[in-house]
């Protein structure tokens, strides 16, 4: 099965790999076509439903992979950063395929497939030992750890597509639309009605049709993954009192974690009382996922570098 295991994770990373430049394609035909080239704009289209099919078919290869993982290893895969990564990269294309259709955005693949490509591409760069199934130690042996380590993948996933969606946004509010000047556009399929959601235009570029399909994106992400944020700590903390004796004990991890939490905050604060729009809450849904890559990828060295103990092994 081991076997098995390293070919559908490679198969899952071509995949994604393939989805990602059909993506790219797509989006370039779709900015390119002009108003009569229907053609043109009718390829580009198709070439991002075969992106998003080749996504789901990376989704049901890295699900496998888990799947497989579980039975060598006899435990929920998430016990090493190895397993986690994978898992990661599993959240992120489940993300982004509900997603999309949520928010009627299809191109957004073009800028969220890639971190479920990094991500796979980094555990498996990773040495051979640290790949290896472990087993599990006495302190992950909780149902509680297994609900808490899914529910983050799973809202670290939501929040990778939310950086898509503002990297989207702020490439696409560069680049103004050609389209008759008129007060206000159409509302994007599944966007709410309402002047929060209608601002007024200052300007072409962020209150263009895509670029409000964007932030809907960008919104949405934010929406799904902050309570699985919410629940992913709840959990982590019942877990904690049942493996250390302690609810929270400012560990570096748990510190970060509160930091993506309250990041997220911030976004939907701005978002539904102060009314922001664009691109400030683009800069948050990328400073958010900094936050997030950090923690997974950047606490374990900062421990070192501080000599600060850490009681997550990733």
């Amino acid at each position: 099965m081991e076997v098995w295991e390293l070919r559908l994770t490679w198969l899952g990373a071509g995949l994604l790999l393939a989805a990602w430049v059909l993506y790219l394609v797509s989006l370039r035909r779709a900015g390119t076509a002009k108003g009569g080239e229907e053609t043109v704009a009718s390829s580009g289209h198709r070439l991002g439903e075969l992106a998003t099919r080749l996504t789901l078919a990376a989704f049901a290869a890295l699900a496998a992979v888990l799947v497989i993982r579980g039975l060598r290893a006899g435990h929920w895969p998430m016990a090493t950063a190895y397993e986690f990564t994978v898992c990661f990269a599993t959240a992120v294309t489940l993300a982004w395929l509900g997603l999309q259709v949520w928010a009627g955005e299809g191109e957004g693949g073009a800028f969220t497939v890639p971190i479920a490509l990094g991500l796979l591409l980094y555990g498996l760069s990773m040495p051979p030992p640290a790949r290896q199934v472990r087993l599990m130690v006495p302190a992950l042996n909780s149902i509680w750890f297994q609900v808490h380590v899914t529910i983050l993948a799973l809202a670290y996933g939501a929040f990778a597509v939310a950086a898509g969606g503002g990297v989207m946004y702020l490439l696409r509010s560069q680049v103004p639309e050609e389209s008759p000047a008129v007060e206000r556009e159409p509302p994007v399929a599944g966007e709410p009605s309402g002047e929060l959601w209608h601002p007024k235009p200052s300007n072409p570029g962020p209150h263009t049709h895509r670029g409000r399909r964007a932030e809907l994106l960008m919104w949405r992400g934010v929406a799904v993954g902050f309570p699985l944020m919410t629940a992913g700590m709840l959990t982590g903390a019942i877990w904690a009192q049942l493996a250390w004796g302690r609810y929270w004990g400012w560990d570096l991890k748990e510190i970060w974690a509160l930091l993506i939490w309250l990041v997220y905050l911030v976004f939907l604060h701005a978002r539904a009382v102060r009314g922001w729009h664009g691109r400030p809450l683009a800069l948050l849904t990328l400073l958010g996922f900094a936050v997030v890559l950090f923690t997974f990828l950047g606490t374990g060295w900062l421990a070192r570098k501080v000599g600060l103990e850490s009681l997550h092994a990733f």
